[in-house]
């Protein structure tokens, strides 16, 4: 196992580009070297998860996992939860959209001086931020709040 400050677990799904976008921006910004990015790919019908996949093969920062069906949000998203524990036993791991980027240059510090847990969710997808035990939102690419969700429900409670 090769334990990581922090994983990023993104779910793909045909938007290469901004899949793409995000793991640039990953490798610009982030204030650690201890990092890993896992690519979901939740069996995208133009064959995009294929091309990340030989695109990124040599590349030991990213992973790309290529589920052979779409198993929706949850599952798709959990699939890449539990690679990353049993691999890389991160500190943190952050559940993100492919079309999110990241620009702060201390968003691991950020993390880590305030938060001592596990997973950590970054969406503009209020019905998404509900199953998180806390939620950073972004703006614009920078941390724009940080809180504790009281009230967390898991995938099936709600209301999509």
């Amino acid at each position: 196992m090769n334990k990581v400050n922090i994983c990023f677990v993104v779910l793909h799904y045909n938007t290469i580009e901004d899949t793409e976008r995000f793991i640039v921006s990953v490798f610009e910004n982030i204030d650690v070297d201890s990092f890993q990015i896992v690519i979901v790919d939740n069996a995208s019908p133009n064959r995009s998860g294929e091309i990340l996949k030989e695109k990124y093969r040599e590349n030991d920062k990213v992973s790309v996992i290529l589920n052979s069906t779409n198993k929706g949000f949850a599952r798709g998203n959990n699939t890449g939860i539990k690679y990353a524990e049993k691999n890389f036993d991160p500190d943190f791991i952050v559940m993100t959209n492919s079309d999110t980027y990241l620009i702060q240059k201390d968003f691991y510090y950020q993390i880590q001086k305030e938060y001592d847990f596990t997973i950590i969710l970054v969406t503009h997808n209020l019905n998404i931020a509900e199953m998180a035990n806390t939620v950073i939102k972004m703006n614009s690419g920078k941390i724009s709040e940080i809180y504790t969700n009281k009230t967390k429900k898991t995938a099936y409670e709600i209301g999509w």
